[in-house]
């Protein structure tokens, strides 16, 4: 486990945050964010948020795309985890309310998503 200090800033005021991950990513090794592993995939923390998150299967779900640092973070991600997606397919799945499969290129609702994986 790594840890980093988030340093936010929530309207006028600022907080750090203590974050630990499994990993940093490669390509951004001193960025505020890192990766989680556990059994269910793969997640990216930007700062103290969580992003986005592939499962096993290779399912991919995004809680929104934030600042533009956080969208380096998304795209660094989606390099090195998302099996040639990019920062766009993450932006798409977030605007359309959609899961993707980075294995596949199958597309469902977010819905669908949740019943498939109940």
């Amino acid at each position: 486990m790594e840890k980093y200090i988030a340093h936010e800033q929530i309207g006028y005021y600022c907080k750090d945050t203590e974050v630990w991950v499994n990993k940093r990513l490669s390509r951004m090794p001193y960025a505020q964010a890192g990766v989680i592993s556990d059994g269910r995939g793969v997640s990216l923390i930007s700062y103290s948020t969580l992003v986005c998150t592939i499962s096993p299967d290779g399912w991919l779900t995004c809680t929104g795309t934030y600042s533009a640092t956080t969208r380096k973070h998304i795209g660094a991600f989606m390099h090195e985890y998302g099996n040639g997606a990019s920062y766009y397919t993450a932006k798409r799945c977030y605007e359309a309310g959609e899961a993707y499969n980075v294995f596949t290129g199958e597309i469902l609702t977010l819905e669908e998503y949740a019943r498939r994986a109940a």
